[in-house]
């Protein structure tokens, strides 16, 4: 039977954090609150216990694991992170955000995705876990515990069902005696940084578009129709000469024709006379000119 371990949500206590802390560097497997749902995790660093958790979840190797640091500094020990991702990091943390991100070499092998070599990154809003990362120094692995509960919990199972069913399979219960969360994260990948793609919309999404500079699309809209809706202008780009809604040519597409020195508006040059001595096409010319 797994042992429990009752901590304050809001001020842990530090004699209970340094004995949890202890059992992690061990390898022990936890069950621990998070801002989000009740999670399974362990130590980055002892690839035993994520060997355990991946067990326990019973997932495939191919699929990477979720861990959370304390803060952005630490996640770039762990992840390559660009200007454009560093600003939109910044002000979603803390909170309830997933970001996938290049790994580098600190992340092992059985937590990142083998074929992109990407990891996902969480910065917690929530002391319980903030504490446990700081005191254990390492990186604390976060999945969700719900989907171990398979059949035999009810859709939405409490605290004490958790408990009963995933506790026999864990080391270590984190009890912060108030009730869970069900609510998921907001994963965001970030490894193309310029074109950031959310994944799951979860807790925060409403805020993360108020606050970060998501791309939106470059295409303009159409007035609409008697009647009808308006519909998206196509943003392709167009062969020749490019004109706006007016159908008038813009002045960067003039300097660009095919035959610079010759412009649609000018007239066409008189053709050359026929029969005419050299003097005589000379005088041509001049007259036209």
């Amino acid at each position: 039977m797994a042992k429990l371990n009752i901590l304050h949500p809001q001020n842990p206590q530090s004699r209970e954090v340094e004995a949890i802390r202890d059992s992690l560097r061990q390898g022990a497997v936890m069950l621990y609150p998070t801002d989000t749902v009740y999670a399974i995790g362990c130590d980055l660093t002892v690839k035993s216990a994520v060997q355990r958790v991946r067990q326990l979840k019973q997932m495939a190797n191919t699929k990477p694991l979720t861990f959370m640091c304390s803060s952005l500094s630490n996640i770039a020990q762990y992840a390559w992170v660009s200007d454009s991702a560093y600003r939109n990091i910044r002000r979603l943390i803390p909170g309830p955000y997933t970001f996938l991100l290049p790994a580098t070499k600190l992340v092992p092998r059985l937590v990142m995705s083998p074929k992109r070599h990407t990891t996902g990154i969480r910065v917690p809003d929530y002391p319980i876990c903030l504490a446990l990362i700081e005191a254990l120094g390492n990186p604390i692995v976060s999945t969700s515990a719900l989907s171990i509960m398979g059949d035999s919990a009810s859709p939405i199972p409490s605290k004490a069902e958790l408990f009963d069913v995933v506790g026999p399979q864990v080391d270590l219960i984190v009890d912060n005696e108030v009730d869970m969360g069900y609510g998921l994260s907001t994963i965001v990948d970030l490894t193309d940084s310029e074109n950031p793609v959310i994944e799951r919309k979860g807790l925060g999404w409403a805020q993360s578009r108020a606050r970060c500079e998501w791309p939106h699309h470059p295409c303009r809209e159409k007035p609409a129709r008697a009647g009808g809706k308006a519909r998206p202008i196509r943003c392709r780009r167009q062969s020749g000469w490019r004109r706006d809604q007016s159908g008038a040519q813009s002045p960067r597409a003039a300097g660009r024709s095919r035959r610079p020195d010759r412009f649609p508006w000018s007239p066409p040059p008189p053709e050359k006379p026929h029969g005419l001595s050299g003097w005589g096409r000379a005088a041509f010319h001049w007259r036209t000119a």
